[in-house]
């Protein structure tokens, strides 16, 4: 009788911790979006388009942790900015930006583990896998997103934005992963200082 409680219980315990990696995520990213428009505002190539951009890596790091979940929170999070920073009138175009955002490094990962044969955990993967992937992702994303814009949007957001925006996604990228790689360097010193006391 109470094998039936405890499944439903943990089944609610997972979709719980799902909706907080999405809702965690997607505040997460427009953060960093807005502390990334605040910080570098001087060296944007034009209102959507920068030459540093911190939230790839962020997207970048959020699918490769959290898959499905972080693109979720990406999608989330890009309409969340769509509506409060580009655009007061929300439709349904609005979504399709977030879609890109969300969508670019999903897919970026499962090719990933299809052509590198990397795994779903990411088991195999090598500093050049991981390289080689922060390059295919920027390019994924910055021509879906430019191609949007040159549908979608006035003659300022053209397909010119391609170069600067892939420069930027591949610099967020680096800037993300390098930090992360800091942490990690930092992190493992510390326990085993740790260890050794």
């Amino acid at each position: 009788m109470n094998k039936p409680n405890v499944i439903g219980k943990l089944i609610a315990h997972r979709h719980a911790f799902g909706l907080a990696v999405v809702l965690v995520g997607a505040v997460f990213y427009a953060t960093t979006f807005w502390l990334n428009q605040w910080l570098f505002v001087t060296i944007e190539f034009n209102h959507r388009v920068n030459w540093l951009f911190i939230p790839s890596g962020v997207r970048l790091l959020m699918v490769m942790l959290s898959d499905h979940l972080g693109a979720l929170g990406i999608v989330l999070g890009s309409y969340l900015i769509e509506w409060l920073y580009f655009d007061n009138e929300a439709d349904w175009l609005d979504l399709v930006s977030p879609l890109i955002s969300g969508g670019a490094p999903l897919l970026a990962k499962w090719t990933l583990a299809h052509w590198f044969k990397v795994g779903a955990n990411l088991e195999r993967l090598t500093p050049k896998i991981l390289a080689q992937y922060a390059l295919w992702f920027a390019g994924f994303s910055s021509t879906l997103h430019q191609i949007w814009f040159a549908i979608h949007t006035t003659a300022a957001y053209r397909i010119e934005g391609w170069i600067p925006m892939f420069i930027g996604d591949v610099m967020g990228n680096l800037f993300v992963l390098g930090l992360l790689y800091v942490v990690v360097k930092v992190a493992r010193r510390w326990r085993g200082r740790a260890g050794a006391l």
